[in-house]
């Protein structure tokens, strides 16, 4: 899509700029864990995340990206699927009202 910016797309300027690499770092970190809840808990889910693949394939292409900045390949296929925050925060929004829990975080 026009007007998009995408992390893949834009390593380099990344890497130059020394802020913004240290929340590209933070990024990696985070998906790190998110990829162990999946990896560990998605057995627990209430309904399907049908995106996960594609988000593990967009972990593995930053973690590539972090690791040898010079080399990114391709990276269309492998953006952010937007619809994985969807998906989860459907299931999250299910156990809520499941549970009968009161919501505490956004």
């Amino acid at each position: 899509m026009v007007g998009e910016w995408h992390i893949l797309d834009n390593i380099k300027a990344i890497r130059e700029d020394k802020a913004l690499w240290s929340l590209f770092e933070a990024i990696v970190k985070a998906n790190v864990s998110i990829k162990a809840v999946l990896d560990t808990k998605s057995g627990l889910a209430l309904s399907q995340v049908t995106t996960s693949g594609r988000w593990r394939v967009h972990h593995t292409m930053l973690e590539g990206a972090f690791e040898q900045p010079g080399y990114v390949a391709d990276a269309r296929l492998s953006y952010f699927p937007s619809e994985f925050e969807e998906e989860i925060r459907a299931g999250r929004d299910k156990l809520v009202a499941l549970l009968g829990a009161k919501e505490t975080t956004k």
